[in-house]
């Protein structure tokens, strides 16, 4: 009875620290994405709308993708990556840009926009807007410079 238990306590006890370890050691950002709309920028480079793979993505997520646009964009003069979790809200981008969404819409287009990715030849501006929350006016967002 009593030496099972125990057993059984260091067993289990051994379970967490295994599973705990391997979520800790699980590299983060492997945030896979699918290019929604492209055009080209006429001084080179371009513009996209993506969605990753995962909804709500954390800022370790976020951070690890802006290095990956950071590698697939070395070669270009300018890029700008809109970055949504969602596919709906991507593909009402430029709704929202010109105002033709419904208040419900909007803020569902803001709430899955989470983060852009900027590099300017032009002006030597290259960084990563994370939005933790989805975008607002007047709410947090990081800014990742490179």
């Amino acid at each position: 009875g009593i030496a099972m238990r125990e057993l059984l306590a260091v067993l289990l006890a051994v379970l967490v620290l295994l599973n705990h370890g391997a979520i800790a050691q699980t590299p983060a950002g492997h945030l896979s994405y699918k290019v929604l709309e492209q055009r080209s920028i006429p001084n080179g480079g371009f513009a996209r709308t993506i969605v990753v793979s995962k909804v709500n993505p954390n800022e370790a997520d976020l951070r690890a993708l802006g290095e990956k646009l950071k590698r697939d964009t070395t070669n270009e003069r300018n890029a700008f990556i809109w970055v949504y979790d969602d596919e709906r809200a991507a593909r009402n981008r430029l709704a929202a840009i010109s105002e033709k969404l419904t208040k419900t819409e909007l803020q569902h287009h803001d709430r899955h926009y989470v983060a852009l990715y900027s590099r300017n030849a032009n002006t030597g501006n290259h960084e990563l807007q994370i939005y933790p929350s989805g975008f607002s006016d007047n709410g947090p967002f990081i800014q990742v410079k490179y």
